[in-house]
């Protein structure tokens, strides 16, 4: 048996009738050794193929695992990070309501003491216009000549006092985000009366 070079099937159909003597042919051993070489020679870069495909393989797989890996080291920064953020956060938040807390202390006693300064002018004034009238109604004309200036005086006081009084202290404070935050509040003109003055820190 022979095989055409020329013919698309396994063995040539022509030879079978006819001479080889219009075309060239092979030996079947030639033909098959031929193809075999073929096949061996594509088997081997199949082979070569595979084994690149498996160490790609296996190179993959690996950048998997470091991934994972990866992955974990990362959220357990993120973790850790955002810890100590909320960590620093709490404890500024605790400072300024610390801070708040003072600035409102140091004003409410301002305030006491103005009360306290109001309520005693409110009994000097009520004790001088009860004394006036005891005077005026009871007293005698001796009693009311001697006593006039000083009965004056002391109601010019009060009404000098109640014209000028210390400014009340107020009810300023103030949170102003950004940064890192801050609490002021600020005194009224000075703060004082009764000559005791509120120190307000500006900001924390």
């Amino acid at each position: 048996a022979v095989v055409s070079t020329q013919s698309t099937g396994p063995l040539c159909d022509t030879c079978a009738t006819e001479l080889h003597c219009t075309h060239e042919y092979l030996t079947l051993s030639e033909a098959s050794g031929i193809k075999a070489s073929e096949l061996r020679s594509r088997s081997h870069d199949l082979k070569i193929s595979r084994r690149s495909a498996h160490a790609a393989r296996e190179k993959t797989l690996q950048v998997k695992e470091d991934l994972y890996a990866r992955a974990e080291e990362v959220t357990y920064q993120i973790y850790t990070t955002f810890g100590q953020y909320i960590r620093a956060l709490q404890d500024r938040e605790q400072a300024l309501i610390t801070e708040v807390g003072k600035i409102q202390r140091a004003k409410e006693k301002v305030l006491d003491l103005q009360i306290q300064d109001i309520e005693r002018e409110m009994r000097t004034a009520e004790h001088t216009c009860s004394f006036t009238k005891k005077l005026i109604e009871q007293g005698s004309e001796l009693d009311i000549i001697t006593t006039h200036s000083t009965v004056l005086s002391r109601i010019d006081r009060l009404e000098e006092s109640r014209r000028q009084p210390a400014p009340p202290e107020s009810d300023d404070i103030k949170f102003i985000p950004g940064g890192r935050g801050r609490v002021c509040g600020s005194n009224s003109a000075a703060g004082t009366r009764g000559g005791q003055q509120t120190h307000l820190p500006a900001e924390v």
